[in-house]
Parts: structure tokens; C-alpha cells; sequence
């Protein structure tokens, strides 16, 4: 089964970063045009598909403090089906995982994020006959600039190091199931949370998943 309008489809499965949140603002989100996502639609053109799945404080899998429904993997199957039948799915979680309040540790991280692999892995053949391509993104680094942050009651030193510490993780996991890998740990993130993409770390992040993209398909 392919994509009845013969294009490649493209899954981004993400939190905030995909969503497209403005630091500093509760409430606010880039534009379309502004969004990485809505950029990477527009830079490969009519010959692909490329679908939002964003959601603010999602993490890998785990619950979070009164909001499970932000827990990455209990609406992953359904959202696959959802959209199928699908080319790649991208996913770009974990920043999330490293919260004060999660109390993980990046071996967590790193399984939570194994288990979406092979949540595509194990049931996607039976869901559209073929097992898309997966793309696997270790999100931007959080920034080492806390005091005074929009975030810093719920960041500390350790959520640091976490963040730091995925991008082996992620690179060891892409190795293991045969996965595309990006890391945009180096994307720039804003100084007014330490943890969301700047209008220019959005296009930054687009051009690097299009270069992905263009090398595999």
C-alpha cells in the first residue's frame, strides 16, 4: 500500500520543537513558515507529504505528573494508522525525559526512545505491508544558561548532562535497528528558556532533516 496520491510521506513525531513553540510565550506558536516542519514541506516540493505530530511536553514514553496524554508512546500506534500509510517517520523526543520532575536517567531516555522504534518496527508491516524508514533526531542540547530562565525551576545541572548525554545514545540505537540518525544537538536554542528553537534554529533544523531526506529518497 502507498500513498494514493504517489508522494512520499513523511511523519514528524515530536513535542514542543515540533509543535513549534515560542519561547516566552505560554500560548504562542511560530507560524507554518516559521515552523521547521512547514519549511522542510515547502523545500521538498509537491512530491511529498510531511505531517505535524507535535505536542507540547511530550516525552519518549514515560507519564508525566497529572498528563499522561503527554506520554510519547501511548498514542503512537494510533497516530501511525492515523496518517498511514507512511514513507519515514521522524522521531525527535527526549528533551522532555529530562525534566527535574521525571527523575531519569539517559538510559531511561534511551529506552523510552527504543520503544517507539520498535513500536514502528513491529507493527507497521502489519499496518500498511511495508515498515516505513525511521529517522531518528537527538534533540537540541539545553542550554547552560538556567538563572533566570523561564524554565529553570524545572532544569537543573543534571537535565544538562542529560541532554548532553543523547546524542551517543540515539546514535548507538540508530546503529542497532537500522535507522537514519540526525543529531541537532548544536541547533540553536533560545537564551529565554534554554530549550526552544529560535526562528533560525527552526530553518537551521529543516535544512539538516532535507539533506536527510534527500540522501534516502
Amino acid at each position: 500500500m502507498k500513498n494514493p496520491d504517489n508522494r512520499i510521506t513523511v511523519l514528524c513525531y515530536g513535542d514542543s520543537n515540533t509543535y513549534g513553540y515560542v519561547p516566552g510565550m505560554e500560548h504562542g506558536r511560530y507560524s507554518r513558515n516559521e515552523r521547521w516542519t512547514g519549511i522542510l514541506a515547502d523545500r521538498l516540493g509537491s512530491t511529498f507529504e510531511v505531517i505535524e505530530e507535535g505536542l507540547n511536553g511530550r516525552t519518549t514514553a514515560y507519564d508525566r505528573y497529572g498528563s499522561s496524554f503527554q506520554n510519547g508512546l501511548v498514542p503512537f500506534e494510533a497516530i501511525l494508522c492515523t496518517h498511514k500509510p507512511l514513507d519515514l517517520v521522524i522521531i525527535m523526543l527526549g528533551t522532555n525525559d529530562c525534566n527535574k520532575e521525571m527523575n531519569l536517567e539517559p538510559g531511561d531516555i534511551k529506552k523510552g526512545m527504543e520503544k517507539l522504534i520498535r513500536l514502528v518496527k513491529d507493527t507497521m508491516i502489519d499496518h500498511q505491508d511495508y515498515i516505513p524508514e525511521i529517522l531518528i533526531i537527538a534533540p537540541a542540547v539545553i542550554k547552560d544558561r538556567l538563572k533566570g530562565s523561564t524554565f529553570e525551576d524545572q532544569l537543573d545541572e543534571t537535565s544538562l548532562s542529560d541532554s548532553r548525554a543523547l546524542a551517543k545514545l540515539y546514535k548507538e540505537l540508530a546503529d542497532e535497528y537500522d535507522c537514519m540518525y540526525l543529531d541537532a544537538g548544536d541547533i540553536e536554542v533560545s537564551d529565554i528558556d534554554c530549550e526552544h528553537l529560535t526562528i533560525k534554529g527552526h530553518k537551521d533544523l529543516s535544512e539538516a532533516v532535507y539533506k536527510k531526506i534527500k540522501e534516502k529518497f
